[in-house]
């Protein structure tokens, strides 16, 4: 089994930094060292929605996700039939969002620690986690 990757906060402020992002990721639910796939497209949710803005330098922000997801140390994990699974097994007191579920049960086959900021999941005990 292998070892938890956890990103600490000030790895990500330097990441976003890094990448143009003007506000911080806490507005971001989730973050994952190796990224679910599904919190891949809450990312664009966001950036689409404007709860995270880029800094006008890097482009608008599809080119900026193209930028950032190819990142050579980012790893996204697929969405398995194990996590699928996983992911109606959290029972009835964990968030209900389907995307959210996802993303808690990839970090569980996978053996890693979410870091969240949301509040639901942090209550949560069926998930390890951080933030």
């Amino acid at each position: 089994m292998r070892a938890p990757n956890v990103i600490p906060s000030r790895v990500i402020r330097m990441y976003c930094q890094r990448y143009g992002l003007k506000n911080p990721p806490m507005t971001w639910r989730s973050i994952f060292a190796t990224l679910s796939l599904v919190t891949r497209v809450k990312i664009a949710w966001d950036l689409a929605h404007g709860r995270v803005v880029v800094d006008e330098g890097f482009g608008p922000w599809p080119l900026w996700l193209r930028t950032a997801a190819s990142a050579p140390d980012l790893e996204v994990l697929p969405l398995t039939v194990d996590v699928a699974i996983d992911s109606e097994q959290l029972g009835d007191s964990f968030p209900q969002d389907p995307a959210d579920r996802l993303i808690a049960a990839t970090a569980r086959v996978h053996d890693l620690t979410l870091i969240t900021s949301d509040r639901p999941m942090q209550r949560s005990a069926v998930v390890r986690r951080v933030w």
